[in-house]
């Protein structure tokens, strides 16, 4: 799925699949940028959902929310997919104030008056709350400590991982890859053995890799997760 923003009139426009409700409208998959009827002032896509700023400032998220990342506090039953945006809701409010928005495989955040909130999954720190809620992914957004003298300008979303930038110029990052440690194999192992959870001999296949390589890639991600959780912690 591919969607952007036109400047003129704020309207979202995509085309690809629509299975998952990536657009956030009820309309059939497009071969052609078609206009979704929603108005946003910023959009970001995850994996299977997306998240825009309203035209008032606030925050809706649309997609597959397995994870709670579209931020729809009472999913029906066996359904996870949002298909038109719901609003996102943060400290028993409406986010409010909001400027940016971004999306990871399975999380989202927003900067929203001065401060970076996410929601979503969080099984890699990348919510910015430690590792202490890692089974509990929640559609609320909760408030990323800032550093001290920190103020946020711009934030960034990778598959397990976010990044803030502050007005002075300095990046800080949480989650999953921070140091850079898997690279481009690394981090497509890491998207079908754990995110995914896809067997050893699919992974191979779909990597074109040997059983001993991606066994060899599970005892590495398994050391780092564990290195992580204990810096984090």
């Amino acid at each position: 799925t591919v969607c952007t923003l036109v400047e003129s009139d704020a309207f979202l426009r995509c085309l690809g699949d629509n299975r998952l409700g990536q657009y956030g409208a009820l309309i059939p998959d497009a071969q052609a940028l078609v206009s979704t009827g929603n108005e946003f002032t910023a959009a970001a896509l995850g994996l299977d959902h997306g998240c825009g700023v309203d035209v008032a400032g606030g925050v809706r998220c649309w997609g597959r929310g397995e994870y709670r990342e579209t931020g729809e506090l009472d999913p029906p039953p066996n359904d996870d997919v949002a298909e038109v945006p719901v609003v996102v809701t943060g400290a028993g409010a409406p986010l409010a104030g909001c400027s940016r928005v971004t999306a990871g495989y399975y999380h989202s955040c927003a900067l929203c008056a001065g401060e970076v909130s996410c929601w979503g999954d969080n099984r890699f720190g990348q919510r910015g709350q430690g590792l202490t809620a890692t089974d509990d992914p929640t559609p609320f957004a909760e408030v990323v400590a800032r550093p001290a003298g920190v103020e946020w300008v711009d934030l960034r979303a990778g598959g397990t991982v976010t990044c803030g930038l502050s007005s002075d110029g300095r990046v800080f990052c949480w989650g999953l890859g921070v140091r850079g440690e898997l690279g481009p194999r690394g981090t497509s192992v890491f998207e079908l053995l754990v995110l995914r959870e896809r067997p050893v001999e699919e992974v191979c296949g779909v990597l074109q890799m040997s059983e001993d390589a991606v066994y060899a890639w599970r005892s590495r991600l398994g050391k780092l997760l564990r290195t992580l959780a204990a810096e984090i912690s």
